[in-house]
C-alpha cells in the first residue's frame, strides 16, 4: 500500500508537472510513456503469438501520438491509415496469420490514440482540459479502489478481474463525480456548464472503467498479473494508464465536437 501511494503521487506530480510546463514538454513525455507502453503490450501478446515486431509496434505507436501535435492535421488524418498500409505491408511481407495482424494494429490504435488524446486535448484545450481529465479518472481510480476495498461485496466481471466490485465502481464514479463538480466552480475556461461537465464526468468515468476491464482482459489472456514492474505497486504503464487509453479519446471527440458547434 506504501509503494503504491508514493509511486502514485510521484508519478501523478510528473505528470502535472510536465502538462502545466507547456506543450512541447508534454508531448515528448507522453512519447516516451506511450513507447514504454507499447513495449509493455509486445510482450503480453508474444505471450500468445510468435516474432512481435517491437521495433514496427513503436514506430507505428509513435506515428499515432505525435501526428496530430507535430505534424498537424494533415498527418493526423492519415495517420490511422498510414500505420494500418504499413501493418498490412508488414504482414503479408511475413506471412504473417490475420489473428496476429489484428493485434499488433490493434495495440497501435489501443495506445496510439490514446496517449495522442492526451497531447491534443493539452495542445488544443489547454491545461485546464487535461486537469479535467486527470481530475475523472484518478477520482474514478482512487474511489473504486477505497470503496471497493472497504465495502465491496458483488463482483463486477468475476471472469476478468474478480477484485472489481459494484460498489467499488459506484464509489469510483461517484467521486469523479464530486471532483467534477468542485472543479467546475474553478475551472472558468472550460466551455462547459457545471451540469455539463457533470454529464461528462459521468460518461468519461465509465468509459475509463471499461478501459481498465479492458486492459485486464489483456493480462488475463496472456495469463499475466501485471503489464510490467516499471511502477513499485501498481506494476506496468498499462497497468497505470489503462482507462486513460480510453477516456482521453472520448474527452477529446467531446471538445472537438463541440467546441466546432
Amino acid at each position: 500500500m506504501v509503494k503504491r501511494i508514493i509511486s502514485g503521487v510521484i508519478g501523478g506530480a510528473l505528470l502535472l508537472f510536465f502538462g502545466y510546463c507547456g506543450e512541447v514538454l508534454f508531448a515528448i513525455a507522453v512519447a516516451v510513456t506511450a513507447a514504454v507502453a507499447a513495449y509493455e503490450y509486445a510482450g503480453l501478446i508474444g505471450r500468445q503469438s510468435e516474432g512481435v515486431p517491437i521495433y514496427l509496434l513503436l514506430a507505428s505507436t509513435a506515428v499515432l501520438t505525435l501526428s496530430g501535435n507535430v505534424a498537424g492535421g494533415f498527418l493526423a488524418l492519415f495517420a490511422p491509415l498510414l500505420v494500418f498500409l504499413g501493418m498490412m505491408a508488414w504482414a503479408m511481407a511475413n506471412s504473417v496469420a490475420w489473428n496476429q495482424f489484428c493485434l499488433y494494429l490493434a495495440g497501435c490504435y489501443y495506445i496510439g490514440l490514446g496517449f495522442a488524446s492526451m497531447v491534443l486535448l493539452r495542445f488544443q484545450g489547454g491545461f485546464s482540459l487535461l486537469l479535467l481529465l486527470l481530475i475523472i479518472v484518478w477520482g474514478t481510480d482512487i474511489g473504486a479502489y477505497f470503496i471497493g476495498s472497504a465495502f465491496g461485496k458483488r463482483p463486477l466481471a468475476q471472469n476478468i478481474s474478480p477484485n472489481k466490485t459494484l460498489e467499488g465502481s459506484i464509489g469510483g464514479l461517484a467521486l469523479a463525480l464530486l471532483g467534477t463538480l468542485i472543479y467546475s466552480g474553478f475551472a472558468v475556461d472550460l466551455p462547459w456548464h457545471w451540469w455539463q461537465l457533470l454529464l461528462i464526468a459521468l460518461a468519461v468515468s465509465l468509459v475509463g472503467q471499461m478501459g481498465d476491464l479492458l486492459e485486464s482482459s489483456l493480462k488475463r489472456w496472456a495469463g499475466v498479473k501485471n503489464s510490467g514492474n516499471i511502477l513499485p505497486g501498481h506494476g506496468g504503464i498499462l497497468d497505470r494508464f489503462d482507462s486513460m487509453l480510453l477516456a482521453a479519446p472520448l474527452l477529446y471527440l467531446v471538445f472537438h465536437f463541440l467546441s466546432i458547434n
